[in-house]
């Protein structure tokens, strides 16, 4: 059961930072019309945002058919499958949170280096 309390706390912290990490939507549009004045494509920024929300998305699913088969099996008094169910569901989670950070900040990264090419040409055209 202890096992069972520290897992729910640490959900609650990934889930409460991951939250306060979420910026508004005002804040949403700004970077994409930024990256778009400058002449990035806004379409790397908003993929990148996409994937970070599919895989967050995913790893939370997993993660809630481990602890629905938690509680099944926990009911049916066989703890060694309720262990091994919650353990697949957390495994499920890291690998889509790891997933989706990494395809998402593929495209920011990407995003980033089209701007940083055109300050190159920009700054070479005035030499």
């Amino acid at each position: 059961m202890k096992r069972f309390y520290t897992y729910f706390l640490a959900l609650a912290a990934l889930s409460l930072l991951t939250v306060a990490a979420a910026p508004s939507t005002l804040e949403k549009r700004s970077p994409t019309d930024t990256a778009r004045s400058e002449g990035v494509r806004g379409g790397q920024l908003e993929q990148g945002g996409a994937e970070l929300g599919q895989g967050y998305g995913q790893g939370g699913r997993e993660l809630g058919r481990g602890a629905a088969g938690f509680g099944r099996n926990l009911a049916r008094a066989d703890f060694g499958a309720a262990g091994r169910s919650l353990g697949s569901g957390s495994a499920g989670f890291g690998k889509g949170v790891a997933t989706g950070t990494a395809r998402g900040f593929k495209h920011f990264g990407l995003a980033v280096r089209n701007v940083g090419e055109k300050i190159d040409r920009w700054a070479s055209d005035e030499q």
